[in-house]
C-alpha cells in the first residue's frame, strides 16, 4: 500500500508553502516521508495507517458526481470547503478523498491525494534523493 499527498497553503505573509507526504506499508510497518523546503524526515508510524479516510457524508446536499478517471467520484463542496472524492468499496460512512480544497481568512490549502492505479505514474510514489532510507526511519 502506498499514498502521496501533495499541499500547497499559503502562510500569512501571503507566500506559498509546497510540501509532499508519502505514505508507505512494508512488512509490518506504516512509514511517513515528509518533504519540505529542500528536506526529507521519515518515521515509522505508531498507529496502523487508514487507508480508507473518513469525508463529509456523500448524500450532502451540495455534491454531484462525475467520472473521474475509472473511479465514479463525487464532489463534496460548502462555502470554505471543496472535495473531490471516490466511494469504490468502504462502508457508507467512507470515502476516499482525491483533492481537497479549504479557504478560511488565514489558510488556504489545496491538496492532491495520489493513490496507486491504472491512471497515477508509478514514478509519483519515488521519493526524492534527499530522503533518508526506510530503515533509518524511528
Amino acid at each position: 500500500m502506498r499514498k502521496r499527498i501533495d499541499s500547497v497553503s499559503i502562510n500569512p505573509n501571503g507566500e506559498p508553502i509546497n510540501a509532499s507526504r508519502y505514505y508507505f506499508r512494508l512488512g509490518s510497518n506504516d512509514y511517513e516521508y515528509h518533504v519540505m523546503r529542500g528536506h526529507c524526515s521519515c518515521r515509522i508510524l505508531k498507529e496502523k495507517i487508514d487507508w480508507d479516510l473518513v469525508c463529509y457524508p456523500l448524500d450532502s446536499k451540495n455534491s454531484f458526481g462525475k467520472k473521474h478517471g475509472e473511479f465514479e467520484a463525487t464532489h463534496i463542496f460548502t462555502k470554505t470547503y471543496s472535495q473531490w472524492t471516490t466511494k469504490p468499496t468502504q462502508p457508507e460512512q467512507y470515502c476516499f478523498p482525491l483533492s481537497i480544497e479549504l479557504t478560511l481568512p488565514q489558510v488556504n490549502l489545496s491538496q492532491n491525494v495520489y493513490i496507486p492505479s491504472t491512471i497515477v505514474d508509478s514514478t509519483m510514489f519515488r521519493l526524492p534523493p534527499i530522503c533518508p532510507v526506510y530503515t533509518s526511519c524511528k
